[in-house]
């Protein structure tokens, strides 16, 4: 008698076991979450209009460097960010705004689908717009990124 409650708790304990695993696999999160909206005019209109702050750690750069690098990645790849089509491309600034957000995140967060479902995009329009402005930085890479000559190197050692 004894021994068959023992086996009958068992099992009631594995099927509970069962049944709490079974849920926490359905539930996608142990917590509550947030929702943030996409939306199609968020880098219009919520990105410029955000605090200093909050735009530079969405992107890792201040507001006016960001608008600098527009400028020169505008002035750099006209090849790239052009089209001879009569349908004309994303702006410059949006596609520099897609590749910060990819390459921003790691993980699930650097994924194509969430960059496009964050601001109601497709997932072509992301990774053309990573493509070419991984392009034209590459272009670009000898007449920005420069090492030190040996007195540079030597003040920097100073310093350090």
């Amino acid at each position: 008698m004894i021994a068959r409650n023992v086996y009958l708790s068992r099992l009631h304990r594995m099927k509970l076991r069962q049944r709490l695993l079974c849920f926490m696999l359905r539930t996608r999160y142990n917590t509550d979450r947030i929702n943030l909206p996409s939306c199609t005019n968020w880098i219009t209109f919520v990105l410029p209009n955000c605090p200093e702050h909050i735009f530079k750690h969405s992107r890792r750069m201040s507001r006016a460097r960001f608008y600098k690098a527009v400028q020169l990645l505008e002035m750099s790849g006209t090849d790239t960010f052009t089209t001879g089509s009569t349908v004309p491309q994303t702006p410059v600034y949006i596609q520099l705004h897609l590749f910060m957000t990819k390459i921003g995140f790691y993980g699930n967060g650097a994924a194509v689908e969430q960059v496009r479902s964050r601001y109601g995009i497709s997932v072509g329009l992301v990774n053309i717009s990573v493509s070419r402005v991984t392009k034209v930085l590459f272009s670009m890479m000898s007449s920005v990124i420069r090492w030190p000559n040996a007195a540079q190197r030597k003040k920097l050692c100073r310093k350090a």
